[in-house]
């Protein structure tokens, strides 16, 4: 909420722009090893993926990824010039990362080329930077994430950082079903061995733990859970810089209840839900300054009700309305979610449960 720390920060980010698109191939694509230029070294920590030699395919979508990020602010500051610049190379450094990395018959990202020639190394870690980047297609992102899951020649997560990408990945894509598998068999394996904090490194399932000499047994980087858990499964996130609007659209993760607290610049947004197999309750409260978009989930295929502090401010037709058939016209859009607007400060009760067509909960 600092448009002059924005402001400072933003010809630093153009002289480093301009910096990094010196090492960029015909492609777009960024060469650590570009001829006449001092060598870089892309640092990954315990990841075994391809870091230099080569063209590393994580050094590129982590470069999309910053392109983006920098566009954002430079339209935060009415430089609409960067804007539209970083925001289309952006885009076409992804195009051109997805042409040179993507396998297309194994589903899966390559870790990148070398010597001209693409790598046959595949690790998550890399396909974790490439969906973050925006390069999995989400009509392939199963078939994807199937493919990290059950390939046993893919480099599986060898350090909680690496794990907590793919988590970031998979929430990014809607994949809560391997997000949830992730969470328990990696996160899951380190509790269950009874570790008080998150290792530097850690292979679940395979040989344990392992220290290296410089391992550190309480590591900052991969805490992924401990900030996905409030933006995901309580669902908070800011809209706008600022936080003077949020998103609240929690995700169950399998859990039947979940309830905390969100730090932001105007207090701390509480919040607390309950569900069931035909209802969701959701309880806010919300400081001051604060606007909230509610979105709640479907809840099975029949008629549902929305319900804010006791009044009724949706209701969407269930499955016999928009079920195909010869006889109806056909019906776009069938509504996966019901939503309300939270424009005032105090404590909030929504609701939302199945009905049947009886008026039947």
């Amino acid at each position: 909420n600092d448009p002059e720390l924005v402001r400072m920060a933003v010809p630093k980010l153009e002289k480093l722009c301009q910096f990094f698109a010196r090492y960029e191939d015909h492609r777009g694509l960024l060469n650590p090893n570009a001829k006449g230029l001092p060598a870089l070294k892309v640092f990954c920590g315990w990841s075994f993926m391809l870091k230099e030699n080569g063209v590393p395919a994580s050094f590129n979508y982590e470069y999309v990824i910053s392109l983006a990020a920098a566009a954002e602010l430079a339209r935060i500051v009415g430089r609409q010039d960067l804007t539209e610049r970083w925001s289309a190379k952006s885009k076409a450094v992804l195009e051109s990362a997805r042409h040179a990395f993507w396998d297309a018959s194994r589903k899966v990202f390559l870790d990148g080329e070398r010597d001209g020639k693409r790598v046959d190394a595949v690790s998550a870690t890399v396909n974790a930077w490439a969906a973050l980047a925006g390069a999995v297609d989400r009509t392939e992102a199963g078939a994807w994430a199937e493919r990290l899951r059950t390939d046993p020649t893919i480099m599986q997560p060898v350090c909680p950082y690496d794990a907590t990408l793919l988590l970031d990945a998979f929430l990014s894509l809607g994949l809560d079903l391997h997000a949830r598998e992730l969470l328990d068999h990696y996160f899951g394996s380190i509790v269950r061995n009874g570790e008080p904090t998150l290792p530097e490194y850690w292979s679940a399932g395979v040989s344990g733990m392992r220290y290296w000499n410089d391992t550190s047994r309480c590591h900052a980087f991969g805490a992924g859970p401990a900030y996905q858990f409030p933006s995901h499964i309580l669902g908070v996130k800011p809209i706008v810089p600022g936080w003077k609007r949020v998103r609240i659209e929690p995700h169950s993760l399998g859990l039947n209840n979940a309830r905390g607290r969100v730090p932001s610049p105007h207090g701390d947004i509480a919040v607390e839900w309950e569900r069931d197999d035909l209802s969701w309750r959701l309880d806010v409260d919300l400081p001051s300054g604060i606007a909230a978009e509610v979105t709640l989930p479907r809840i099975g295929w029949g008629n549902q009700r929305l319900v804010l502090d006791g009044r009724e401010v949706q209701r969407i037709h269930g499955w016999e309305k928009f079920r195909a058939q010869a006889c109806r016209e056909k019906v776009d859009g069938f509504p996966h979610n019901v939503r309300c607007v939270l424009d005032r400060p105090g404590r909030h009760t929504v609701v939302t449960y199945a009905r049947s067509s009886h008026g039947r909960r």
